[in-house]
């Protein structure tokens, strides 16, 4: 909870990703909740499908911080670049839709997964809070999205 909320005020991209990391977190301590082999399944499947993730999306921040001017220490520094550079920019919408665990992308299965566990084990308050949490999270992934794609170049982008 406390890494859904606490990103959605980040304008740094740093602390985006480690409130990001926070959330996932919970994402895995849930599995333990649930005590079972169908949770621990889903946990390793988790902790695969966001460590690729994971991976993924920093290898394309290291190559925007390596090849561009400007170094993207904010979410403001990547406004316009769907414009100038559209396999960075869908590369890393969809990165980052995958993390948000947007459907038909390999996050919203590991999510998805979980959340099946945690109904299993029947913690259906837990359900409910995992669902309004990871839809907080989902705020603040397409922001960036939307930042990469539909504002307007400002002087600080990359």
């Amino acid at each position: 909870m406390v890494g859904s909320v606490s990103a959605i005020y980040q304008k740094r991209l740093k602390r985006l990703f480690a409130y990001s990391t926070i959330a996932h977190t919970g994402f895995i301590l849930l599995a333990f909740l649930c005590c079972s082999l169908d949770a621990s399944k889903s946990l390793v499947f988790y902790i695969i499908i966001y460590s690729c993730l994971t991976i993924t999306t920093f290898a394309i921040l290291i190559n925007a911080a390596a090849s561009m001017p400007v170094q993207p220490k904010y979410l403001i520094n990547f406004s316009g670049i769907g414009y100038r550079n559209h396999i960075f920019a869908v590369t890393f919408a969809l990165t980052i839709l995958a993390v948000a665990g947007i459907p038909p992308l390999a996050g919203f299965f590991s999510k998805f997964f979980i959340l099946v566990s945690v109904i299993g084990a029947e913690y259906y308050f837990t359900a409910l809070t995992i669902i309004f949490f990871s839809s907080i999270a989902c705020f603040y992934y397409i922001r960036l999205v939307k930042i990469m794609f539909f504002v307007k170049d400002s002087k600080n982008a990359i």
